[in-house]
């Protein structure tokens, strides 16, 4: 059995055949595998056990087998432990050997194969401790491989979070800012940036969407917004949203339409004040009660500028209000790049430094719609664009990196893409690191509480009151003098393209 372990202590152990013949029990086998690469005092792993007759699951890759053992361990696992994922296959070659399979050793009957088996081993712990995950059955595993869902992800989490506690270790899980959540200023906002035009960020939120569904979010505590876009049709993420019952707003108070930025820069439309007043206003009202809020930006981060309502400008409006200072805390955004090496990194660079400039955390990237084959297929650019995450000063210092290299879905451009949905929500959660979005994206708001307190507070000690009430004039504020309508009919007149 082959191991490799990351820079966060995962080792990715790879196909192992066993035979009950062999002198050593299967858990002398694991173990001493696992202690061959010890790096931290608890030890914790997932290994999918399989006969050499579930040919469904001996002909899945190992890469496939992990990506399941990953989902099915986040987001509990702790991050000061060393996490080992891997599978084994049982042989055998006579009837004997069933007899050695079902000893006290790591007793399982093979008509309950597959199986996932759980392994925890602490410096303080007098021998390591073996058992078979009981919420995951044969048959869901085998359904999963044939392109089930992942419904059964919740039950094991609670069963892996209970099974840590048992043992002493507590499980380490995405939490809201606040547990009482009804005005929503606890819910974590997450701001879904582009490094260009069509890069996917709207997948993309569906991807995370999806997958946290997956991971247990209850659908009641999720909620998704789009507070600025360029185009008004419906989107697979509204239609997903729908269907599942989340919360959904997918045509915010800012909208670019026919003849728009003209009319702004004639003072003829709202002030850049009074849109951005009512992105708060929206937010806030979709984030009342929920746990976790996608908001999906619009183009790259700069689009909107003109009218002061750029992407850095809405994630600012998107985050929650400071109790102290009565001043919006940016909402983290996460930057959706597309295919290359060079030219990804560049791009990154040029539109994280754009959010950060406006004091927009940024906690990294994701690589969408990326090739399979070719010089710049998916993997070779994961290889070198890890490579410089991990290397680079600036973005260690940040603690920022590549969250996820996602393969182009061509069943998203059919004529029908709600029925491929979940094969794309699937593929997207075993290419990207959700759990890992997420914590990065909570630890940045909570960089922003362990400030001093001193310095949060508002200079000219505008109290949260004062500072509702101006948003409230900004919001009921009628300063356009031209509607929408009288704007596009003018537009169409001279001659601007339809809108999308």
């Amino acid at each position: 059995m082959s191991m490799e372990i990351d820079n966060n202590g995962i080792a990715n152990a790879g196909w192992s055949p066993w035979n009950p013949e062999n002198e050593e029990s299967l858990c002398q086998r694991l173990l001493k595998e696992a202690m061959d690469h010890r790096k931290f005092d608890i030890n914790i792993g997932l290994y999918l056990v399989h006969g050499c007759w579930n040919q469904q699951i001996a002909r899945q890759k190992d890469t496939t087998v992990q990506a399941l053992l990953g989902k099915l361990a986040s987001p509990s696992i702790p991050k000061n432990s060393e996490y080992i994922k891997g599978r084994l296959e049982i042989e055998f070659e006579a009837e004997g050997d069933i007899e050695a399979c079902l000893d006290s050793k790591l007793p399982c009957p093979p008509q309950d194969l597959p199986a996932v088996l759980f392994y925890i081993h602490k410096t303080s712990m007098k021998a390591p401790v073996f058992q078979y995950l009981s919420s995951l059955s044969a048959k869901q595993i085998g359904s999963y491989f044939k392109g089930g869902s992942l419904d059964f992800l919740h039950a094991v989490h609670q069963e892996l979070n209970e099974n840590l506690q048992k043992y002493g270790v507590p499980p380490t899980i995405p939490r809201p800012l606040s547990s009482d959540n009804a005005d929503g200023s606890g819910a974590l906002r997450l701001f879904i940036a582009g490094d260009r035009m069509s890069v996917g960020k709207t997948s993309v939120c569906l991807g995370i969407l999806g997958n946290l569904v997956a991971l247990g979010y209850p659908v009641e505590s999720l909620a998704y917004i789009k507070p600025a876009t360029q185009n008004e049709s419906p989107q697979l993420v509204q239609k997903y949203c729908e269907r599942m019952g989340i919360d959904c707003v997918p045509i915010g108070p800012i909208v670019y339409y026919r003849g728009f930025t003209r009319a702004f820069l004639a003072g003829e439309t709202e002030s850049s004040a009074e849109l951005l007043a009512k992105v708060e206003v929206k937010v806030d009202e979709v984030a009342k009660g929920k746990k976790i809020v996608i908001v999906d930006g619009v183009g790259f981060p700069a689009v909107g500028s003109i009218c002061g309502t750029d992407n850095a400008s809405v994630a600012r409006a998107s985050g929650p209000l400071d109790p102290l200072s009565g001043k919006r805390i940016p909402a983290p955004a996460l930057v959706v790049g597309g295919s290359g090496v060079g030219g990804a990194v560049d791009a990154y660079n040029l539109n994280a430094t754009y959010l950060e400039g406006a004091k927009v955390p940024v906690i990294g990237a994701l690589f969408n719609k990326l090739n399979l084959e070719g010089f710049y297929s998916l993997e070779n650019c994961k290889q070198q664009i890890s490579l410089y995450f991990a290397t680079n000063g600036h973005q260690q210092r940040h603690g920022r990196k590549a969250f996820g290299f996602v393969p182009l879905h061509d069943s998203l451009a059919t004529s029908n893409p709600l029925e491929h949905v979940d094969e794309y929500i699937k593929v997207f959660g075993e290419h990207a690191d959700i759990s890992g979005i997420i914590q990065a994206a909570q630890a940045k708001v909570n960089e922003y509480f362990t400030t001093d307190a001193s310095s949060r507070v508002a200079s000219n000690e505008e109290s949260n009151t004062t500072h509702a009430s101006k948003r409230q004039k900004l919001v009921n504020g009628q300063s356009a003098s031209r509607t929408r309508a009288e704007i596009e009919k003018a537009a169409i007149s001279a001659g601007a393209a339809p809108s999308a």
